[in-house]
Formats: C-alpha cells, sequence, structure tokens
C-alpha cells in the first residue's frame, strides 16, 4: 500500500488521478460481478494497493460516495457509467505497460495501513462502506 510524495506538480497529479481512477473503477466493477455489497476500506486499500485518502479522494472525484442519512458512508455505482469510465480510460492509456508482478520486488518504507492508526481518523470511521448497484441502461452506446 503506498502514495506518492507528495506534494504532486500539476502533471503528476494527473497522472495518478487517472491511474487511481482506473483501479478504483476496476475494484467496483469486480465487487458487482461477485455481488459484494460491502466494502471494506482495508480490503480496498490491499486490492488496489492505494492509501486510504487517495481512495476516499478517488471515490469523491467520481462522484459515488455519499452519506446516508444515519451518517454511514455509502458507494452508489451506476454501472453503465463504470463501464463507460473503464472503456474511455482503458483507449486513453492503451500505452500503459503492465508488469508481471511475480518478478516485481519492492519493499515499501512506509509500514502498511500507517494511515488507519488513528482511531479519531476519517479513514478509521469509514471502515466499512455500503455499495449500492445501480444498474441504468444509459442512452450512450
Amino acid at each position: 500500500i503506498g502514495t506518492p510524495e507528495r506534494p504532486l506538480s500539476l502533471h503528476g497529479g494527473h497522472t495518478y488521478e487517472a491511474y487511481w481512477k482506473v483501479k478504483v473503477v476496476q475494484q467496483l466493477l469486480d465487487y458487482y460481478e461477485k455481488k459484494q455489497d460491502i466494502c471494506i476500506l482495508y480490503k480496498l486499500m490491499n486490492e488496489t494497493g492505494m492509501a486510504a485518502d487517495d481512495i476516499l479522494d478517488t471515490l469523491q472525484n467520481l462522484e459515488v460516495l455519499t452519506m446516508h442519512s444515519n451518517e454511514k458512508p455509502v458507494i452508489h455505482v451506476d454501472i453503465s457509467q463504470m463501464k463507460l469510465i473503464m472503456k474511455t480510460e482503458q483507449s486513453k492509456h492503451a500505452h500503459w505497460v503492465s508488469l508481471d508482478t511475480e518478478y516485481l520486488r519492492f519493499t515499501p518504507v512506509l509500514k502498511p495501513f500507517l494511515l488507519l492508526n488513528d482511531e479519531n481518523s476519517y479513514e478509521n470511521q469509514l471502515k466499512k462502506i455500503e455499495v449500492i448497484f445501480k444498474k441504468i441502461e444509459s442512452a450512450i452506446p
């Protein structure tokens, strides 16, 4: 689990945001296919390799993270919209190189879950996030 060194340059910010968007949308689509309706932030961090702050920022940028009236977080996912985002992002970033993780050796400097150690942190309060999938047939082919 990691995050880039801050502050990000303008170009670096755009690059990371595009990558994060793809990773989060891929994971939401995977949840949909597995009929998984609870997103545990800790697991999402492990599944995407992203830090909690970056995941939450990405969910907010995608405009899918909301709060229920009971103050519990909910991710509202329009499957058609997520599939369209993936199609668009994959065509825009067709030049991205894939690595065989079997041959990748990396030891992060930060300990995993460093961002979740503070009991009062916003991320820690959002350990479980309900995922609501909306399968809406959009007018976009």
